[in-house]
């Protein structure tokens, strides 16, 4: 989204999609040290074409509209959509999702993302009978962690973190029940391990913030879904 006037990838996102669709076989890849293995994507040997209707973050129903069309036009076979309505409309009321259903008439196989609000009930989005709705999945792959108090009992945990050990010192430990920029950002998180029950912004940009802030470490308690986490402060 934003910044190139193309089709360019400016974040990452556009790339992931691709790559999964479409990517070459790629041996010897893991993640941040982890899981080693082959990759590609799902059809490598396909075409892609890709159209930007976003523009920094900013995707008007307008831009969405003609970038279906076009997509119609050059007659593709797929069409992948990664965007949709958290307020959803009814289908007869719905711009968006008759665009969609042109694209079908035309016989194009049209995917959805189901949305980033789950796992609970009633939050996939982009619902109509003519398109295919995919959600994510999960693996039973874990990454454990262990954090040990100065009692010495060790608190089970996970964590993507891979760099060098912490000493054996101990360390000072900072909770709060809801995080905030206003109660993270102070001197009196130097040396110390942030903890938060819950916060109001995501999990990296506490993890910078307490980095910035001089802190030595930051324990997320409470983290929405099933999410693995690799906070390089230490």
């Amino acid at each position: 989204m934003g910044k190139y006037r193309s089709t360019r990838d400016a974040t990452g996102h556009g790339s992931v999609i691709a790559s999964v669709a479409a990517g070459a076989e790629i041996s010897s890849v893991g993640v941040l040290g982890f899981a080693y293995g082959d990759a590609q994507g799902i059809a490598p040997k396909a075409r892609i074409a890709v159209y930007k209707a976003c523009w920094w973050k900013i995707c008007t129903l307008t831009d969405t509209l003609v970038v279906i069309d076009a997509a119609i036009f050059d007659g593709v076979d797929i069409l992948s959509v990664s965007m949709g309505n958290n307020s959803p409309k009814p289908f007869y009321n719905d711009a968006f999702m008759i665009s969609t259903l042109k694209a079908a008439q035309n016989n194009i196989f049209v995917t959805f993302g189901a949305g980033n609000m789950g796992p609970t009930p009633s939050t996939v989005v982009n619902s109509a009978p003519w398109v295919t709705t995919v959600g994510s999945s999960t693996i039973d792959k874990t990454y454990p962690a262990k954090v040990r108090l100065e009692n010495g009992e060790q608190v089970p945990a996970n964590s993507l973190y891979c760099g060098k050990s912490v000493t054996d010192d101990a360390f000072s430990l900072k909770f709060y029940n809801i995080c905030t920029y206003d109660n993270i950002i102070s001197k009196s998180m130097k040396g110390k391990i942030l903890i938060c029950n819950a916060s109001d912004i995501d999990v990296d940009s506490i993890a910078f913030t307490v980095a910035k802030a001089q802190g030595v470490g930051y324990i997320q308690l409470n983290v929405g879904g099933d999410k693995d986490l690799s906070i390089p402060l230490i």
